[in-house]
């Protein structure tokens, strides 16, 4: 291991609902065995992290200390772990589980950084080594934080297994963006997305959309192969219903905002044989994924950023993300 590094800690907390605070504390232990002392350089910010500073996250209480976007430099490791780690910059899948890397996703004992346990909104952390994925040579690691959420596209792609055809994405935030920038780099998809602000349906133009609509309340049904819910809302299912074709299916993307169930359009999708399936975040695989199309060019991450604030500005970049023309909002902690 590397010499420690003595310092304090400056780290973001929420501590009441709304209330966005920059606390100090004690430097983290030394890396144990399959360990890393790193320093977060990136940090975006996501819906998620939103929903817990409001108190609206399920099952996440408040204070939270976010951060589960995150670019690191790697500082330090320990014993028995590769030295040619320290320097490098990774992104951080922020998964914490035992499980198997093709079920961590789904491990009902899995936690997140940034919710359950303390986030990567800090000057310094100790992560596991195999959360570490390295950043190619050359990209850029605000480019780079957005391998995290390219990712949940990836893996929501992969599991609706298709190469083609007609396809809705609900919702063009971020995790839309995302999912749209997957289908033009990985399939021969022609993409619709709905969404409100118009800023963001330009945006989902920008992107390669073949079309933008405010809603598919007036649009034809059953006429596409897939719709992507990037809502996850009661009317959202229901348009999604409606919309999909004969054997089509829903993928369910966004998080639901509470625990109420959902009323599914039983009669239709049981006559024409519609599959609903949910998809929750990624595996390791979807993350080495996604960097690679960044790395490529094939996805341009770096137009997604609206903005960008130093540490000291932490509460004006969480209100900055609030506004709903915002995109990504991403903090540098090294500045």
């Amino acid at each position: 291991m590397t010499t420690s590094h003595h310092h304090t800690v400056r780290r973001i907390a929420f501590t009441s609902p709304g209330q966005v605070e920059l606390i100090t504390q004690d430097p983290p232990d030394p890396p144990q065995a399959h360990q890393a002392l790193v320093q977060p350089i990136r940090l975006g910010i996501c819906g998620s992290d939103l929903h817990a500073l409001h108190g609206a996250h399920p099952g996440v209480p408040l204070p939270v200390y976010p951060g589960h976007e995150a670019v690191v430099r790697v500082l330090a490791v320990g014993d028995d772990a590769d030295s040619h780690l320290i320097g490098r910059l990774a992104l951080v899948n922020p998964l914490v589980t035992k499980a198997d890397r093709d079920s961590a996703n789904t491990d009902v004992n899995a936690r997140v950084l940034g919710f359950r346990i303390p986030g990567l909104g800090a000057t310094s952390a100790v992560v596991d080594t195999a959360q570490l994925h390295l950043v190619p040579p050359d990209v850029d690691p605000t480019a780079a934080v957005m391998g995290e959420p390219l990712a949940v596209g990836v893996h929501a792609l992969r599991r609706a297994g298709i190469d083609d055809g007609h396809v809705v994405v609900i919702g063009g935030g971020t995790i839309g963006s995302c999912l749209l920038s997957a289908l033009r780099a990985l399939t021969a998809c022609e993409v619709t997305v709905v969404e409100l602000d118009e800023a963001k349906r330009d945006f989902a133009q920008s992107l390669g959309a073949a079309r933008t609509l405010v809603n598919l309340k007036d649009w034809e049904s059953g006429v596409v192969d897939a719709v992507f819910d990037c809502v996850a809302g009661q009317a959202t299912l229901a348009q999604a219903a409606d919309t999909v074709k004969d054997a089509g299916q829903i993928i369910v993307v966004g998080v639901p905002r509470d625990s109420r169930e959902w009323i599914l359009p039983m009669p239709r999708m049981q006559r024409y044989e519609i599959t609903m399936k949910g998809t929750s975040m990624y595996q390791p695989r979807d993350i080495d994924e996604a960097l690679r199309l960044i790395a490529e060019g094939q996805v341009d991450t770096k137009a997604w950023v609206s903005q960008t604030y130093p540490l000291s500005e932490v509460a004006h970049a969480y209100a900055a993300a609030e506004r709903p023309d915002t995109m990504k909002v991403v903090i540098e902690l090294d500045r």
